[in-house]
């Protein structure tokens, strides 16, 4: 339902008394027949009008409102309730108004209406180029609706506070055994990098601390890469000088140290920005605007060279490289897969996250694929980083949800296989003193339950007092039983999370039965 039907039945809605309402609504749903989704829309947009009439402002101030959101990073949706109130109010439709309209309805999820909007604009815009571009608008919603329809089996995990702020946190990369998480934040007047740790018995990433004077400075810095052991930060800055170098800080003795530059067969006088080494660590991919490429950003790689040098930069071609921006490049671990960003490729928000696998037959990269959402949305996601589990990377996104502006997120491919945890224990009879179990030469029955199921019967070693449990990620209940002790359900939750090689510990303790 386009929003010029919508404007003209408020009007209508504002001449008829509460009767008159009633009748003209309901004729309205069944002539139209409106979806539920679709008079929530409704209901809130003139809740919307109403509040904004309520305060007085003027057409032009919510016009100018508006525009401030749509301009903003991280706020376009927030220009909705202003633009639907100009386009109820003022008698002639602006075509400008309408575009802008659509484009904070894209960034909303709402295609539907987006693209509605886009073909009221196309009916009343009379320059050739902005048609023109209007036209692309129009492409891009229709293809942002279909990729975000067909959403991938991934869960998104915020990761909280300690991480996240009401600022933006971009550019996260991880180590590959997800010890280490390395970023950068604005949450001071200029982007720094932080480093965050945590223990491979733990879920939870500390608090962050900035990576020290050797690593930030008065410029802006960008994590640009780590890797596979979280001992090499790469690091580009935005200096006031215009040049924009990829430099390396090496971790000694927990700290990183003085950055050094890669090198003039990696920087120019370009822009140099994301990078990575290969799995084998032997060949460097990074990305550049410098001259002779496809487009803005083109995607590169050096080989190591006799006395550690990289070598001349070669351009990784047009199937990867496009007439818009590729960057970021970074590698899975398990496989010889490498993921970049593109504004080309079919991206449905600026930068788009995609794939490529090497084809080694054709000793060439396959045509990249779109990650799909969650993973992309309508703004710009730059940089994902895999732990050495494919079931999990890391990503900064804008999301409703979040707690401001980009905000850090563990990915979960829920379906790939996860690490089982190792869960073990004693079972001992709670007394004036704590007694093994096994004391008493008496059976016992170990039953665990997931979503209401049972989930497996485990045995218990009683010559050593111990169980032994192998569980994924979820929410169980271990119920023992055995003659003469009240039975035992215990509830504990197994987060996602890199477990590999990793166990816990959990002591059961019984209790008699009374008489």
């Amino acid at each position: 339902m386009s929003f010029m039907v919508i404007r003209r039945m408020f009007i209508k809605m504002n001449k008829f008394k509460w009767f008159g309402f009633i009748f003209f609504f309901i004729s309205f749903l069944l002539c139209t027949q409106l979806s539920l989704a679709q008079q929530t829309d409704l209901n809130e947009k003139s809740s919307n009008i109403q509040i904004i009439r309520k305060r007085g402002l003027s057409i032009e101030a919510c016009r100018r409102i508006a525009y401030d959101y749509i301009k903003s990073e991280d706020n376009k949706t927030k220009a909705i309730p202003y633009l639907e109130y100009v386009l109820n109010e003022e008698g002639d439709a602006n075509a400008a108004d309408i575009r802008s309209l659509a484009k904070a309805y894209y960034h909303n999820d709402q295609f539907g209406l987006a693209v509605d909007l886009i073909n009221e604009y196309l009916a009343v815009a009379k320059n050739g180029k902005l048609k023109r571009d209007a036209k692309n608008d129009l492409d891009l919603y229709t293809l942002a609706e279909s990729i975000v329809s067909d959403a991938g089996n991934i869960q998104l995990v915020n990761l909280g506070p300690n991480i996240n702020s009401k600022y933006a946190e971009i550019n996260p990369f991880v180590s590959f055994q997800e010890n280490m998480l390395v970023y950068s934040s604005k949450t001071r007047k200029d982007y720094n990098i932080y480093v965050s740790k945590k223990k491979k018995s733990e879920t939870t990433w500390n608090k962050a601390k900035l990576a020290g004077g050797l690593v930030n400075t008065i410029d802006d810095e960008f994590a640009a890469g780590l890797s596979s052991d979280g001992q090499t930060l790469f690091v580009h800055y935005n200096q006031y000088s215009g040049f924009e170098d990829i430099n390396k800080s090496i971790r000694v003795k927990g700290l990183y140290r003085e950055l050094d530059n890669l090198g003039s067969n990696i920087n120019s006088t370009y822009k140099e920005e994301g990078v990575c080494y290969s799995t084998s660590a032997d060949t460097l991919y990074f990305a550049s605007d410098r001259t002779g490429g496809y487009g803005g950003f083109d995607l590169y790689y050096s080989l190591k060279i006799p006395g550690g040098d990289w070598g001349k930069p070669i351009n990784m071609g047009p199937n990867i490289n496009t007439e818009s921006d590729e960057n970021y490049p970074n590698f899975d671990p398990n496989s010889s897969i490498i993921y970049f960003a593109s504004k080309g490729h079919g991206s449905i928000g600026g930068y788009d996250l995609f794939y490529s696998k090497w084809i080694s037959g054709q000793n060439e990269w396959d045509k990249p694929n779109n990650m799909g959402y969650p993973i992309n949305n309508t703004y710009d996601n730059k940089t994902i980083s895999f732990t050495d589990s494919p079931r999990y990377a890391y990503i900064s996104s804008i999301i409703k949800e979040g707690m401001g502006n980009y905000d850090i997120y563990k990915v979960v491919f829920l379906d790939k296989e996860a690490d089982y945890l190792i869960v073990t224990g004693n079972v001992l009879v709670r007394d004036s003193i704590d007694i093994p179990f096994n004391k008493f030469n008496q059976n016992i029955s170990i039953s665990v339950y997931k979503n209401g199921e049972l989930f497996g019967i485990y045995a218990y070693n009683k010559r050593r007092n111990t169980f032994i449990l192998a569980m994924g990620p979820g929410t169980y209940y271990l119920e023992i039983e055995a003659d003469n002790y009240l039975p035992i359900k215990k509830k504990f939750t197994i987060k996602e999370n890199h477990y590999r090689n990793k166990k816990r510990k959990i002591n059961i303790y019984l209790e008699r039965e009374k008489g």
